[in-house]
């Protein structure tokens, strides 16, 4: 048996608000400044054949009260993980390494590894941040670009350099600034206001086959109804090409097309635009994803 004890004394040193959430299963909470950015499980209770047998069951009962609470911003869904710590004599059984295999596999609820008691100190050293300034970057691209710039290795950012050339010249000692150097854009306060604020209105000007000219008053509910081919889907669009810049079902853009939010509580209104370095920054300050060349920031608003 692994010594229970001595490990949650080493989890409370790593994460001082350590809560227990079941019988020898403990969660911490990693945090950026103020921002939450992963949960992580431990169990401790040395039984991973029996609860392997049981997974699914075992995350509802365990994970599944935080995973979709309400008080949970969804974006950390996606950083959920689960350790089961396991003593020297569990991990010599015959069916340890079937056992850890079959865990590791499992990505319900939350990405999973099987350690030895042994690999904890490591495992926390490791996960330790250092101290962090009181906010993100509001554009990671820019800091990474003007490290690279720094360096003298900015051109493998040029979209027209294909991965085996930026090896290419890097081993051959090559040092050039990008073609087209990426700059840094500060987000307007709709922008800021947008992660966490309902929309109140949507007024839409030439998408698709909407009117010239569209608004929708809209509340915390909305029931979206009608027959066949009258424009539901088009109304959702409109509000991903509001926030996204673009829409992941591809379909051409009329000139005019203007999508405008109303946000509730904010004064500012947030409008639609295709410049990437504009939805670079929304992709990076909403959804922590820093991206240089191709902006898909429709993906992560496709997943949330």
């Amino acid at each position: 048996m692994i010594n229970a004890q001595r490990v949650e004394a080493m989890l409370k040193d790593r994460y001082p608000d350590l809560e227990s959430v079941g019988r020898g299963v403990f969660r911490g909470v990693d945090r950026f400044g103020a921002r939450d950015y992963a949960i992580r499980y431990f169990d401790l209770n040395d039984r991973l054949a029996t609860t392997a047998d049981s997974l699914k069951s075992y995350q509802e009962e365990v994970l599944s009260p935080m995973y979709f609470s309400s008080d949970v911003a969804t974006d950390l869904r996606w950083n959920h993980y689960l350790y089961f710590v396991t003593s020297d004599e569990e991990a010599q059984r015959g069916e340890f390494s079937r056992l850890k295999a079959k865990v590791e596999a499992d990505r319900e609820y939350a990405r999973k590894q099987v350690v030895r008691e042994g690999e904890i100190a490591g495992l926390l050293a490791n996960g330790q941040a250092p101290e962090p300034p009181s906010a993100l970057p509001v554009d990671l691209a820019t800091t990474w670009s003007n490290t690279l710039e720094q360096h003298g290795l900015a051109f493998i950012l040029d979209s027209d350099i294909t991965v085996p050339d930026a090896v290419r010249r890097i081993v051959a000692g090559t040092k050039d600034a990008a073609l087209r150097p990426i700059s840094s854009v500060s987000l307007l306060a709709a922008e800021q206001a947008a992660a966490s604020h309902f929309i109140e209105r949507l007024s839409i000007k030439g998408f698709r086959t909407h009117p010239e000219r569209k608004e929708h008053l809209l509340g915390r509910v909305n029931l979206i109804v009608g027959s066949n081919g009258v424009g539901k889907t088009s109304l959702l669009e409109a509000i991903e090409f509001a926030y996204c810049g673009r829409n992941r079902r591809s379909s051409p853009l009329l000139n005019s097309t203007s999508i405008t939010l109303d946000l509730v509580g904010v004064e500012a209104k947030l409008t639609s635009t295709t410049d990437p370095t504009r939805l670079r920054a929304r992709h990076s300050n909403w959804y922590a994803k820093t991206e240089l060349k191709t902006v898909t920031i429709q993906d992560s608003f496709g997943k949330n």
